[in-house]
């Protein structure tokens, strides 16, 4: 079990560590979704950097 707020923490600090906001492929192919909605090129996932 984890402290509150400890989860959020934890990414905090993996966020920072690689200078930048962090986001799973679950959340990409969620943005490519609205992205194809909107008329907008989706991220290749192929060449996105993995942390």
């Amino acid at each position: 079990m984890h402290a509150p707020g400890q989860l959020e923490a934890t990414f905090a600090t993996r966020s920072e560590k690689a200078g930048g906001l962090l986001f799973s492929k679950a959340e990409i192919e969620e943005f490519n979704k609205v992205a194809e909605h909107i008329g907008h090129q989706p991220f290749d996932l192929a060449t996105l950097p993995t942390a």
